[in-house]
This record gives structure tokens, C-alpha cells and sequence, in this order.
């Protein structure tokens, strides 16, 4: 009897990306963050190519687009490649669109 295919989530709904500029140095540098599933950071490297790996934490729920988008809230920590100055900023993650 074979195994059942197991779904397979798409990284880029799982990530999300941004650029920033530095609060200490002032450099702009982009940033991505796993927000979900079981992706490791070294893959999401190679597919997005990104300045700086960042952690991301979800806070909150939120109703978003008058209720035809939900999803969570994210405070995102990321080092500053040049100084090294942890910045934290905020996102957000959509997990549920409807195209009506």
C-alpha cells in the first residue's frame, strides 16, 4: 500500500519579506523571516535573496480589507547586517482572502 502524498505548503505564503533602514546606522538592508511551516533557513536563503534572516513572532489576530482578509500580527527582530543593531519592526501575515 503507498504512502499518502503529504500536501505541501508554498514558501511564499509562509514568509514574509521587507526592507529596512537601520535605526542606528541608517543603512537599508532587506530582511525575510519564517513565519510558518517546517522550512529551514538555509533554503529559504537560496529562494529569496535577502540581506539579513530575521525572527518573527506573532502577537495578535487581525481583520483586515472590510473582512475579506484575516491573518496575525508580527513583531520582527532582525540583526543589521553592517552595525549589527537588533531593529524590531512590524508585519503582517495573510492567512485567509477571499476574492469577493
Amino acid at each position: 500500500m503507498m504512502e499518502p502524498i503529504k500536501p505541501i505548503s508554498r514558501i511564499t505564503d509562509d514568509v514574509v519579506e521587507g526592507k529596512h533602514k537601520c535605526f542606528v546606522c541608517r543603512k537599508e538592508f532587506s530582511w525575510i523571516a519564517i513565519v510558518k511551516g517546517k522550512h529551514t533557513q538555509d533554503i529559504v536563503e537560496k529562494v529569496f535573496k535577502a540581506d539579513a534572516f530575521a525572527n518573527a513572532v506573532a502577537y495578535n489576530t487581525g481583520v483586515w480589507n472590510k473582512n475579506k482578509a484575516a491573518g496575525a500580527e508580527l513583531e520582527i527582530y532582525v540583526n543589521c547586517p553592517d552595525c549589527n543593531c537588533k531593529n524590531k519592526l512590524s508585519s503582517r501575515i495573510i492567512t485567509w482572502k477571499t476574492d469577493h
